[in-house]
């Protein structure tokens, strides 16, 4: 694989205290054959570690070195196919299963990381053909999206509810425009080029 173009731990582990083992979600392409994208996830088992030292009890006494402490790994658990490249990725707050990404496309693609390698996007956003890489959920109103093009198009989904067309869309702006969550609440409520 070619390096990663975009890169995101999810908030989900499966034990912190004994494997330790987390999760790490990325886009990727084929070095071989570059038109192969994927979403690929990963578990990484990182080694244990003391949150806090004791100086003192550590020069008194220090601890004899646990090789079973010390083992990492890096396990590629699932690869999904990706239409284009991965932009950028971004999970859902409510529900870190589903991962939306931005690709060179316009679209945005959502997929559940709990489905099958075979399995394509559940849902594809359409209104923006531009690439980009402003993509972000909303932390507080569940499903919703908002995503940007280098053309300085913005939409809004609720892209679990109404997934056809964006409740927002924005076409003031002429230049790239990287969106943040903070957008969402206003958005919502806005009138700009509203699609409702």
């Amino acid at each position: 694989s070619a390096p990663t173009s975009a890169v995101q731990w999810l908030p989900q582990t499966d034990d912190a205290v004994t494997d330790r083992k987390n999760y790490l979600v990325t886009g990727t392409s084929d070095s071989e054959n570059p038109n192969n994208n994927f979403l690929s996830l990963y578990s990484v088992n990182l080694p244990k570690f003391k949150p806090t030292i004791d100086v003192a009890e550590e020069a008194r006494a220090p601890p004899k070195e646990n090789a079973d402490q010390k083992k990492h790994s890096i396990k590629l658990e699932k690869r999904l196919a990706h239409p284009g490249d991965v932009n950028r990725l971004a999970y859902m707050p409510q529900e870190s299963q589903i991962v939306a990404t931005k690709s060179d496309l316009g679209t945005v693609n959502l997929f559940r990381l709990d489905a099958t390698e075979s399995s394509a996007p559940f849902s594809v956003l359409k209104a923006l053909t531009e690439s980009g890489f402003g993509l972000n959920w909303s932390t507080t109103d569940n499903g919703h999206i908002v995503s940007s093009g280098v053309d300085g198009h913005i939409a809004v989904w609720d892209a679990l509810n109404r997934p056809n067309s964006p409740t927002t869309l924005i076409t003031d702006f002429k230049t790239s425009v990287n969106v943040d969550t903070w957008l969402l609440p206003r958005m919502s409520n806005s009138t700009l080029s509203s699609q409702e």
